[in-house]
């Protein structure tokens, strides 16, 4: 079985039912997957809990997914720091994905010098609207390249780079429905894509199997 920890902020008052469903879908899917353990840190749980959950591992390389806020050197949980220069070292041997903001800039980093295998997050601030009629389109350009990964036949690159395109392919689709009708989402969308970034050095061809355990 792999380890897959996932960490969601469920309360946060503008964004916790986007988060919420991101983490749910995610979840599906794995439970789909058939070969994956899933651990969840969410809005009653600190950074104690998550790192008694990593150290459950012991030593087992895990994926790690957080749907919350971020800033440039932390990801961010219930408005205090979750992942950070502290307790980045739990973090050795994982592949790391989050949507929390402008995370690409310091933490990729920081959690590359510790031993993580792999980041994929976003190297600037990105606006989430959440507005229910394009939550669909958002999760499933947040899900896209973790669940190809997840699927054991692409590389950790190749899996970015389908990222990529999903969303490249779903602003291409807003855009038939018309600019003037939901500009601030399309515009949100492609800001969203052009932060994607990914620290993989070295490590782009890592595929799940690299995850699993005896």
């Amino acid at each position: 079985m792999i380890k897959l920890l996932l960490a969601y902020d469920g309360a946060d008052s503008r964004l916790g039912t986007y988060f919420s469903s991101c983490f749910s879908d995610l979840e599906t899917h794995a439970s789909t997957c058939g070969s994956f353990e899933v651990c969840a840190i969410n809005e009653h749980h600190d950074e104690t809990h998550l790192e008694e959950n990593i150290a459950s591992f012991q030593g087992t390389p895990f994926l790690f997914a957080a749907y919350t806020h971020g800033r440039q050197d932390a990801i961010v949980h219930k408005g205090t720091a979750l992942v950070h220069t502290t307790n980045a070292y739990f973090f050795g041997g994982s592949l790391v994905y989050t949507c929390a903001c402008s995370a690409g800039q310091e933490l990729a980093g920081i959690l590359r010098a510790q031993g993580c295998r792999a980041f994929i997050g976003f190297s600037a601030d990105t606006i989430l609207l959440s507005t229910e009629a394009h939550d669909d389109i958002f999760r499933d350009c947040e899900n896209y390249g973790l669940k190809i990964f997840m699927s054991g036949e692409k590389t950790i690159k190749e899996s970015y780079q389908a990222m990529y395109e999903n969303y490249t392919k779903r602003f291409d689709e807003f855009c038939e429905i018309g600019f003037a009708e939901c500009p601030f989402d399309l515009a949100a969308l492609l800001d969203v894509r052009n932060a994607l970034f990914m620290d993989a050095e070295g490590n782009e061809h890592l595929t799940l199997a690299d995850f699993a355990s005896s």
